[in-house]
């Protein structure tokens, strides 16, 4: 598992609550391991089973999914799911805070 925090320029753009609310929080946590599934897909499967807001970022495709309590992220490249995982749903409300945030991101 891989967790991504906010960055000093991501959090910037926010305004004072939302400053408060991503400091010190992992706004995304990833995984490469076949063992976890989300909505029924796991890592190495097709891609086309992905329904959700696409976003291109660099040379990778990010799909967006909505969940209860948080939104579920599709990594993908080459027509296959690489990583899956969940990203903070304050942060991901709109496509274009979707896009910051996927972009914005320091992983430990």
């Amino acid at each position: 598992m891989r967790a991504g925090y906010s960055t000093a320029r991501f959090r910037k753009r926010l305004g004072r609550a939302g400053r408060r609310y991503g400091r010190n929080r992992a706004l995304l946590e990833l995984t490469t391991s076949r063992r976890f599934a989300f909505k029924g897909l796991r890592v190495g499967a097709s891609a086309r089973r992905v329904h959700g807001t696409p976003i291109q970022i660099g040379k990778n495709r990010w799909y967006v999914v909505r969940a209860k309590s948080a939104r579920g992220v599709f990594k993908v490249q080459g027509g296959k799911l690489r990583e899956i995982g969940l990203v903070n749903k304050r942060f991901t409300s709109t496509r274009a805070k979707a896009r910051r945030t996927l972009s914005s991101w320091r992983l430990r």
